[in-house]
C-alpha cells in the first residue's frame, strides 16, 4: 500500500459537498483515473456521504455511497478513545477546561479533570510532575 499526493488544489468558497466534488473530480480527471478508484476513505462528517455521491455522479459510476466511502479507522479509534476517557458530554468538559486554563486556575482545571475517571486522575499526576522540578 502506498500513498501518493496527486493534487493540492486550492479551496475558494464554502466547504460544500458540492465545491469540494468539483475539486476532487478535478483531479481525477487530470490524472485520467476515473476506472481505477474503488473506494473513498474519509473522515465521519456526514457532509462526505454527499460529496461522495456527488463525485460519483459526476464521474458516471454508477454505484452507491455505501459501497465506494469508507470511514477512516484513525476517526473512530479517536472518538472511540474520546467517548472512553471523556463520556458523553465531550464538548462541555473541554470548556471548562479550557475556561480553567485561560484564568490560569490550575486546581480548578486539575478538578474538573478528576470528576472524570479513574484514567484522568492519573493524567492530574503526569500534569503535577511534569510542572514541579
Amino acid at each position: 500500500m502506498e500513498t501518493l499526493l496527486l493534487g493540492l488544489r486550492r479551496f475558494r468558497g464554502r466547504h460544500s459537498d458540492k465545491n469540494i466534488a468539483k475539486i476532487v473530480v478535478s483531479v481525477i480527471n487530470l490524472y485520467k483515473i476515473a476506472d481505477k478508484i474503488s473506494c473513498f476513505v474519509l473522515d465521519n462528517v456526514i457532509l462526505n456521504n454527499i460529496c461522495v455521491e456527488e463525485i460519483l455522479r459526476q464521474l458516471n459510476i454508477d454505484n452507491l455511497v455505501e459501497y465506494r466511502r469508507l470511514r477512516c479507522l484513525g476517526h473512530i479509534i479517536n472518538f472511540g478513545a474520546k467517548a472512553f476517557l471523556f463520556g458523553q458530554n465531550l464538548d462541555v468538559f473541554v470548556k471548562e477546561v479550557i475556561v480553567a486554563d485561560n484564568i490560569n486556575d490550575e486546581l480548578k482545571a486539575l478538578k474538573i479533570w478528576r470528576v472524570k475517571n479513574s484514567i484522568n486522575k492519573f493524567y492530574n499526576v503526569v500534569v503535577y510532575i511534569r510542572r514541579t522540578p
